[in-house]
């Protein structure tokens, strides 16, 4: 099967392998998001907030890099809501699941340059990477040693669809 790469490349297609809930909780948790003096650290607040949107919501890599400040409604006492910008310019509104609002409201108090229009701003105030949030991602897969499955974030969205699926 012809996966798309185009010019004679191949990219390894998708398993079908998925990350068990007890995957997905050891993921979230081994993301450090205090320093060694015990205080709230931007760079792992932000990856466990990316992470928990790719758990949370099953949302692409590229889209979570490109929600924008704009992007997000957060009433005080409603719910959350996020625009998404989805493959092929397609718009779609979101529902922020409780249990994400909470890392997406420290990262909020302590995201660096709060100035910047993108709601994961990179630590020089750009638009974040998302070969950057791969390798984060590859870097705590391996932490917990499920690397060798030879997964990608795209398998976070996958779990997420699995799990989600099967709750319902």
């Amino acid at each position: 099967r012809h996966s798309g790469a185009g010019h004679g490349e191949s990219k390894k297609l998708f398993t079908g392998e998925m990350f068990t809930k007890e995957e997905m909780i050891s993921l979230l948790s081994i993301i450090p998001k205090t320093n060694k003096k015990g205080e709230p650290s931007p760079n792992g607040v932000r990856h466990y907030a990316i992470m928990d949107l790719f758990l949370g919501m099953g949302l692409r890599r590229d889209e979570i890099c490109s929600i924008k400040m704009e992007d997000l409604e957060m009433p005080l006492t409603r719910v959350w809501k996020v625009k998404l910008h989805r493959k092929r310019g397609k718009l779609q509104v979101l529902e922020i699941p409780k249990a994400q609002r909470s890392s997406l409201e420290i990262w909020l108090k302590i995201r660096w340059h709060p100035e910047s229009p993108y709601l994961f701003v990179s630590r020089t105030g750009h638009k974040p990477n998302p070969e950057a949030i791969r390798k984060s991602i590859k870097r705590y897969l391996k932490m917990i040693g499920i690397y060798e499955k030879g997964v990608a974030c795209h398998v976070l969205r996958h779990s997420f669809a699995t799990l989600w699926s099967a709750e319902v």
